[in-house]
C-alpha cells in the first residue's frame, strides 16, 4: 500500500512514523528490565554480570541490522514510490545523503530530509530557511508537489467558504 505523505494533516503523518519506533523502544526497555530482574533474582550476581557483559554482542548485532536497514532504505523507498526519505539520526542523514552517488553506480537520486526539515514544512516555514540547498540530492520536485498540494487545499477551503457565503 502506497500513501501520499504530502496530503493530510502533517502531525498525524508524523505520528504514523513515531508511534511504531516509540513502541519498539518501550518493548526493548521492558525486555531489559524483566531480563535483569529474573536473572538477578533467580541466578545471582555472577549471572547478572554475564548478562551485562553481553551488551557488546547485542550492540554488534543491532548495529549490523541497523546498518542493513539503513542501506536498504533508499532502494525500498524508491520501489514503493516515495518522494523522499526522512530520518531522525544525523549520522543516518549524512550517510544516506552523501553515499547515494557510490551506491548502485550513482543511480539513486532520493532526497534525504532531516526530521526537523519535515517539521518546518509542516509548520509552514519558507523553504529557504530549512537548509534544503545544502542537501546532496535536491528535493525541489518534492517541494513543488507539497506547494501544489497546499495551494489546492487553500483553494478548496476558499471555494468552500464562498459556497457557504452564497448559501447564507
Amino acid at each position: 500500500m502506497t500513501q501520499d505523505l504530502t496530503v493530510g494533516k502533517p502531525i498525524s503523518r508524523i505520528w504514523q512514523f513515531a508511534v511504531p519506533v516509540l513502541f519498539g523502544l518501550l518493548l526493548q526497555q521492558v525486555y531489559s528490565l524483566v531480563d535483569t530482574a529474573i536473572v538477578g533474582h533467580a541466578l545471582g550476581v555472577m549471572a547478572l554480570g554475564g548478562v551485562g557483559a553481553t551488551g557488546s554482542v547485542n550492540f554488534l548485532v543491532l548495529g549490523f541490522c541497523g546498518g542493513l536497514c539503513t542501506g536498504m532504505a533508499i532502494p525500498l523507498a524508491q520501489a514503493f514510490g516515495a518522494g523522499a526519505v526522512v530520518v531522525a539520526c544525523p549520522l543516518c542523514h549524512m550517510n544516506l545523503d552523501l553515499r547515494q552517488r557510490q551506491a548502485v553506480g550513482g543511480s539513486m537520486k532520493m532526497p534525504v530530509l532531516y526530521f526537523t526539515q519535515l517539521m518546518g514544512l509542516a509548520l509552514g516555514l519558507p523553504h529557504q530557511e530549512l537548509g534544503f540547498e545544502k542537501l546532496c540530492v535536491s528535493p525541489d520536485e518534492l517541494l513543488r508537489k507539497i506547494d501544489a498540494a497546499q495551494a489546492a487545499k487553500a483553494a478548496a477551503a476558499k471555494a468552500d467558504e464562498a459556497t457557504e457565503e452564497a448559501k447564507a
